[in-house]
């Protein structure tokens, strides 16, 4: 990613969880998307844990929340510029501060809270053209999934900045949201801390989409 980034040969980079997989399959464009990003890793374990049992026995999570801060420490060691797309205001004020103290060398070219509201071309256009002026190597996008997948394909030849849809991990990044501990995500309960946070929100997401993954899973184990 850094070598594609100090090229400025833009792209786009995808983190995909359960949620993104069962997405995919209902949605035809978000499929498309992720089959034309230059990576798609796999953001959690049962993800993780299905790939192993497939034959990919070297698959280790990469999730959007490790990803963020490690390739910003390699950015301000190598000299390269950040940009921050996406999230509320307040939590890319609470990033940039976090930065600010624990990552001093780091070059934050710019940073764009978009509205929640559906951006009209000639705003797209204008935050593309920010991004591309400020001479950012990495722009991080966290407008949630498929909404952040979807602006990354559409944008990805359209500045030299790579994207990576990182979604929760301003929040994370910034210390706003809490992360599970270490062993809950060692052994795949990291949906259980994330639920008991936000049990109104995420029910619905993993009643809806963690049984199609597992059945369409076994069904893929089973042929093979």
């Amino acid at each position: 990613m850094l070598t594609q980034a100090r090229r400025r040969a833009g792209g786009a980079v995808c983190f995909c969880n359960v949620h993104m997989c069962v997405q995919g399959l209902r949605d035809r464009t978000l499929r498309r998307a992720l089959a034309r990003a230059e990576w798609v890793m796999p953001d959690g374990m049962p993800v993780v844990m299905a790939l192993r049992l497939l034959d990919a026995r070297c698959c280790e999570r990469v999730a959007g929340m490790d990803a963020m801060p490690t390739l910003c420490r390699a950015a301000a060691a190598e000299g390269l510029k950040v940009y921050f797309y996406g999230s509320s205001p307040a939590i890319v004020a609470a990033l940039r501060r976090r930065f600010a103290r624990d990552l001093p060398d780091l070059t934050i070219a710019g940073s764009v809270s978009p509205p929640y509201r559906p951006l009209t071309a000639e705003e797209e256009a204008a935050d593309l053209a920010a991004i591309e002026a400020s001479g950012a190597h990495l722009c991080f996008v966290g407008l949630g999934c498929p909404k952040q997948e979807l602006w990354m394909d559409r944008n990805r030849e359209r500045t030299g900045a790579l994207l990576l849809g990182v979604g929760a991990a301003f929040a994370t990044t910034a210390g706003v949201q809490r992360v599970a501990p270490q062993w809950m995500r060692d052994h795949s309960l990291e949906w259980l801390f994330r639920l008991a946070q936000e049990p109104r929100r995420l029910w619905r997401r993993y009643a809806s989409t963690n049984p199609i993954f597992m059945n369409l899973f076994l069904r893929q184990l089973w042929s093979r």
